[in-house]
This record gives C-alpha cells, sequence and structure tokens, in this order.
C-alpha cells in the first residue's frame, strides 16, 4: 500500500515539473513574439511608407496601434467570458487557435510591401490576436491546481522576461540590418514554435479547481464590479498607470531618438539597437522579482507588493523624462525590477486572491483589458501629442498621470483585507 502510494507521489511529481517546464517554454515563446510584435510595432509602421512615397505619420502609427489595443480589449474579454462559461473550451484550446491564426497573418503581411488600408487591418488582426493571449497564459498557472500541482507563476513569467532580453537584442541587430523587412517571417516561425509548445500540455480539468467540474459564471461586467467593488479603483488605477508607462513605451523609439540627440539618432539603425538595449535592459532586471515572486507572496501581502510596485514603476518614468544622458536613461530602466516586475505577477495574485473560482477568466481578461485599453488611449492620443507637442511635454504628462494611477492604487488595495 505504501509502496503504491509512494509510486502515485513520484508521478505527481514528475508531472509536475513536466508541467512547469512546458509553462516555462509557452512563456518564453509568448514574450519573443510579443517582442516584435509590441516592442517595435511604432518601429514597423514608420518605417512603412504609401505608393507615393510618404512616410506613415506618428498621428497615424499612434492611432493604428491603438486601434490594435482596444480590439484587443474586445477579444480579450470576449474569449475570456466565453472559457469561463464553456465545458469545453478551454485555455489551451484558445491559444492553440491564437497562435494558428496569427502565423497566417502574418503569411499574408509578408507578400504586402506598401502602406496601405489592407496592410494596416492585417497588421491590427495579427498584432491584437496575440496580445489576446496574455490573460489566458495567466490563468493556464492556475489550470492544474485541483490535481494537486502547483505551476510556479513567477517562475515562467521571469523566463519570460529572459527570452524577451534576448529576443530584443537579437531584433535590434536584425533591425539594423534589414529594417522591418524580417519582422512577418520572425513572426511565423515563433508563432509556429508557440503552437507546437502549447500541444505540449497535458490535458486538464476545467477552470482553475483542476479536475473540479467548472462552475459557469454569468455575470456581466457590471454584476462583477458590484460583486467585487474593490475592483473598480483597481481597474481604474490600472488604467491610468499604463496609460502613461504605455505612452513612453509605445514611442520608445522617439524616447531614444530625444535621449541621443539628432545626430546621432540620424545615424541609420543607432536607434534600434539603443532601443533592443534598453528593452534587453529591462527584461533583465525584472528576472530576480519574478523568479521569487512565490516567496515574495509568501512572505508579504499582495496588497503591499502591489504598493511597492507601483511607487517604483512611478519612479521609473520619472527618470526617463528627466534623462538627458543614456546613463541616467539606463539608470531609469532598471527601476523595472521593482515596478513592472512586481506589478503584472501582483497583479495576477491580487485577482485571483479576490474573485471566486468560476470568475477569476473574467477578471483576469479584465485586467488584462484595463492595461490594453490604457495603452490604446496612450498610443491614438501620444502619437498626436508627440506630432504637436514634441517628446518633452509628452514625457511629463505621462510622469503625472502615472502619479495619479499609483496613488490610487495604493489607497485602493490597502483598503482590502
Amino acid at each position: 500500500m505504501s509502496g503504491q502510494i509512494g509510486s502515485s507521489g513520484s508521478s505527481l511529481m514528475k508531472k509536475e515539473r513536466y508541467i512547469n517546464f512546458v509553462y516555462i517554454l509557452i512563456n518564453s515563446i509568448y514574450w519573443i513574439v510579443c517582442c516584435v510584435t509590441g516592442g517595435y510595432a511604432y518601429n514597423f509602421l514608420s518605417e512603412c511608407r504609401y505608393a507615393d512615397g510618404r512616410v506613415v505619420s506618428d498621428g497615424t502609427a499612434g492611432i493604428i496601434i491603438g486601434i490594435i489595443y482596444l480590439l484587443t480589449v474586445a477579444m480579450q474579454a470576449r474569449l475570456g467570458a466565453v472559457i469561463d462559461r464553456s465545458e469545453k473550451i478551454t485555455e489551451k484550446d484558445a491559444m492553440t487557435v491564437i497562435f494558428i491564426v496569427v502565423a497566417m497573418l502574418a503569411a499574408v503581411l509578408s507578400f504586402i510591401k506598401l502602406a496601405s488600408p489592407l496592410m494596416f487591418a492585417v497588421l491590427i488582426l495579427c498584432y491584437s490576436l496575440m496580445s489576446t493571449a496574455s490573460p489566458f497564459i495567466n490563468s493556464l498557472a492556475f489550470v492544474y491546481a485541483g490535481e494537486g500541482i502547483s505551476v510556479n507563476y513567477g517562475l515562467g513569467r521571469g523566463m519570460g522576461s529572459a527570452a524577451y532580453a534576448l529576443a530584443s537584442l537579437i531584433i535590434g541587430r536584425l533591425w539594423a540590418g534589414f529594417g522591418k523587412a524580417f519582422v512577418p517571417y520572425y513572426i511565423i516561425v515563433t508563432a509556429l514554435m508557440g503552437l507546437a509548445i502549447v500541444r505540449m500540455l497535458p490535458k486538464y480539468g476545467r477552470g482553475a479547481e483542476g479536475s473540479i467540474p467548472k462552475a459557469k459564471s454569468s455575470l456581466s461586467y457590471a454584476e462583477f464590479f458590484r460583486k467585487y467593488p474593490v475592483m473598480v479603483p483597481v481597474a481604474i488605477a490600472t488604467v491610468l498607470l499604463f496609460m502613461g508607462g504605455s505612452t513612453i513605451g509605445i514611442f520608445m523609439a522617439r524616447i531614444v531618438g530625444n535621449v541621443l540627440g539628432p545626430e546621432a539618432s540620424a545615424v541609420p539603425g543607432a536607434v534600434a539597437q539603443v532601443q533592443g538595449r534598453a528593452l534587453a535592459l529591462q527584461a533583465i532586471v525584472e528576472l530576480p522579482a519574478m523568479f521569487y515572486f512565490n516567496r515574495l507572496r509568501l512572505r508579504f501581502p499582495v496588497n503591499r507588493l502591489l504598493s511597492v510596485s507601483v511607487v517604483a514603476f512611478f519612479l521609473k518614468f520619472l527618470i526617463l523624462a528627466l534623462a538627458k544622458s543614456l546613463g541616467l536613461f539606463y539608470f531609469g530602466l532598471c527601476f523595472q525590477m521593482a515596478g513592472y516586475a512586481l506589478l503584472t505577477p501582483a497583479t495576477v495574485y491580487f485577482v485571483q486572491e479576490t474573485a471566486q473560482p468560476e470568475d477569476r477568466n473574467k477578471g483576469q481578461a479584465l485586467m488584462g483589458a484595463s492595461g490594453i485599453f490604457a495603452s490604446f488611449m496612450s498610443s491614438s492620443v501620444g502619437g498626436l501629442l508627440l506630432q504637436r507637442l514634441g517628446v518633452p511635454p509628452v514625457l511629463m504628462i505621462s510622469v503625472i498621470v502615472i502619479g495619479l494611477g499609483a496613488a490610487l492604487m495604493i489607497i485602493s488595495v490597502n483598503r482590502k483585507k
């Protein structure tokens, strides 16, 4: 009898190690794809030319990126509700379809050379669908709980950051050598790799309680907010934080150009290579917080971790707004280690602790949608502001918005026991 128990325990441990390994791979390949679809979306559009030779303007690029984020919000919210209610559709199924369709859209994009409504439509669908996957990758960390399997979310997300760092350096060099031409092929290859990795996941029970049958969530978002009132100010704070942060992140190429100055930024590939190093640095400094987040959340309440993260988030962007040299610029990016690196997993666990199992996918989708809606606002408005005001005023406006979001987040999460 004891031998059977030991054998069963050993089998469970092997399965747990395997699932954690696959979860790390899923996070890694997802962020490798998102590095180009998110980190370099503005770069791609800024190099697009119309048939008459005109370059896509900052305002147009911002509006297109804004539409990408807006469509992502709609798809995340809808797909999250479908998964919560369905007895058959799982996060694994959603990820499978997403990777297949993204690869197909990238293949179509590879044949379109000039800026046109068709190019913009394909780009919007491809990039927004890739961003849609984020909350479902988060949810994958909890779907085996009912089988007694613990998935280390922090480790998986940390390895995703490491993969993003490596991809940033590679993309920066590829961009310096080939411009935007390599992007569709990069997406095709990495999306197909993602598809193969997702299919490696073993079957699991419905919902966040593993083998327990999924409870159907019939809440509308209005009912969700009434049931969990603390989520209202938290969602608003998330919008403000990412509205300011995304303006700087989306138009990173313009920020780098402002720091380098007109002469240095005019050198072909100079901005792309500095941008690649900047994105890599951000991803690398995230690693300690991501890897050890499970230990941190056992030692400190999630609301305290959220409070620390938003203060660091604010300091990062304040320094970036004031930076006049690459040294200070890189120093500001180092605050990523306690800012975004804590904010992302802490938000995930805050939802897990706040919402009941049948509402968690909706809650995760809501938080993802809040961040992406903020990015929509910052990209569509930020591009126009950059055209009219220039970089320094837009940076200071962003810092003020981030400060308001940080204050609201601290007040809100510390009222919840």
